[in-house]
């Protein structure tokens, strides 16, 4: 019997499961403030990378399969708290814009040669997506998301450490190789670290205590040396555009944030050109090449069916033996496709082994053809016009501040990152679940906007009411000074 229907984990999974739902109910209850689904979010973070760890492989694969499913069923779980606990109800425009490019992009899955676990990978992440915008739209306010930022700061800045102490006691396997601590995958932790450094940043910039301040500090440059000795290339880039635009509200002058960056680019490549190291050594090396191979492969399948697309990527086992990209490097092969849960069970039922084409643009061309791309363009231009009217709209509220900059940086960032990999379309990243936080923040922001608007003008009218009635004709008026 397979490891993930055995019933050792499946009780051990609902136990879990019956715990921390039983838990997560508690703390609302005990503290109304601490927002529990960015707890939710964390546990889904931190299970990205504990999941390919190698070292809990070794242990037992039962824990690895619990793992796991705990990336799986966390955002299922978020949306369950969202609808119970905060009371989410509707989608946004924006949100709404992303769901119908979702249910297209798992809908082309029915025409694939593996239409159910096709259906299944790309339900999940679909699900991952949903998951993201239920911990948007859960956020009831300013405060509230940045008191959900730190929680992400907490977690973030003891996995940075965590890494960091792991690089200092083991010098020797970190400098020699892209080794990382519990054995985790380098990519994987360069794509959690990433989004949680954004966050970091963002707290940097608009957390009013001093002390949140210096420790999100603190946590960001031990996230960014994380993704250094990672030898994360995209998450670098990731982490450098988000804070450029997290920046650029707060600047008057755009030429110094330029010089900055300048500086801290220089900072990198000193450190880049000094220590030697496999990791480093990627930081070096730009050129497409060694991705050319698989993008050629996704645009070859796009052309077999130009309208709707091969409705999943595949190599079959029977030409593995003459196919070229069978002879790639699996970390070449997708965002950990073929490691990830659904794509092992999915090769062990049948002849498919599930690919990647390391490009999210190109990756939605071979799978959904034109049909698929015209409606990411038409969803994605309706998700830009909203953030862009958006920012225009909330960037002079004094309640809000800066904090609206967040959603539009970390999304332009993710999507840029497009460009080298196809994790924000894949089953359980963090990724994946970073877009729908960025798009139901665009939403948000737009709501509570409106809401102090509102407000303003109610009080503003009861403030006239208030003055008519105390200057109202044949009224006293207002009592002389003594």
């Amino acid at each position: 019997m397979s490891t993930l229907f055995s019933p050792q984990v499946m009780i051990v999974s609902v136990v879990l499961a019956v715990t921390g739902i039983a838990a997560l109910v508690a703390i609302t209850q005990i503290t109304p403030k601490l927002n529990v689904l960015y707890f939710v979010a964390a546990i889904h973070a931190l299970a990205n990378c504990l999941g390919e760890s190698a070292d809990i492989a070794a242990v037992s694969s039962t824990t690895t399969t619990a793992v796991k499913l705990t990336r799986i069923f966390s955002p299922v779980l978020l949306v369950v708290l969202a609808v119970a606990i905060y009371r989410v109800r509707r989608l946004g425009p924006a949100g709404k814009a992303l769901m119908v490019f979702s249910v297209l992009y798992v809908s082309t899955a029915i025409w694939s040669p593996q239409p159910f676990w096709a259906l299944v990978y790309k339900g999940i992440a679909s699900c991952t997506f949903l998951g993201g915008l239920a911990l948007a739209y859960g956020t009831r306010d300013v405060s509230d998301f940045i008191r959900g930022l730190r929680i992400f700061a907490v977690i973030g800045g003891a996995f940075g450490l965590l890494g960091v102490s792991y690089v200092i006691q083991h010098p020797e396997a970190a400098f020699s190789s892209r080794a990382f601590a519990f054995g985790m995958s380098p990519p994987q932790v360069g794509g959690v670290s990433a989004p949680i450094l954004l966050m970091c940043v963002c707290l940097v910039f608009h957390d009013r205590s001093l002390r949140w301040k210096a420790y999100s500090m603190l946590a960001a440059g031990s996230l960014l040396l994380l993704i250094l000795f990672a030898g994360a290339r995209g998450p670098l880039g990731v982490a450098v555009i988000g804070s450029f635009f997290l920046a650029l509200p707060l600047v008057k002058h755009p030429v110094r944030l330029l010089i900055g960056g300048v500086v801290l680019g220089a900072f990198v490549f000193t450190l880049v050109q000094v220590f030697h190291t496999e990791a480093f050594e990627r930081f070096k090396d730009y050129s497409p090449e060694n991705r050319y191979e698989i993008w050629k492969w996704g645009w070859n399948n796009f052309k077999r069916s130009p309208l709707v697309g091969q409705g999943w990527l595949y190599v079959s086992h029977a030409s593995a033996s003459s196919s070229r990209i069978s002879r790639l490097p699996t970390a070449n092969a997708g965002p950990c496709w073929n490691e990830s849960l659904i794509g092992e069970r999915a090769s062990r039922a049948s002849r498919f082994t599930p690919r990647g084409a390391h490009n999210m643009y190109i990756q939605v061309l071979a799978e959904s053809g034109l049909l698929g791309v015209a409606c990411f363009l038409i969803c994605g231009f309706l998700v830009m016009r909203r953030t862009i009217a958006m920012c225009s709209r909330v960037r002079r509220n004094p309640n809000i501040g800066g904090c609206f900059a967040f959603a539009p940086a970390c999304l332009l960032a993710i999507l840029a990152h497009g460009l080298a990999t196809a994790a924000p379309l894949s089953a359980e990243t963090f990724h994946t679940m970073s877009i729908g936080f960025c798009v139901g923040l665009v939403d948000q922001f737009w709501k509570w906007d409106a809401l102090d608007l509102r407000g303003h003008a109610v009080r503003q009218k009861m403030a006239f009411q208030q003055i008519r009635t105390r200057y109202r004709p044949g009224s006293a008026g207002p009592e002389p000074a003594t």
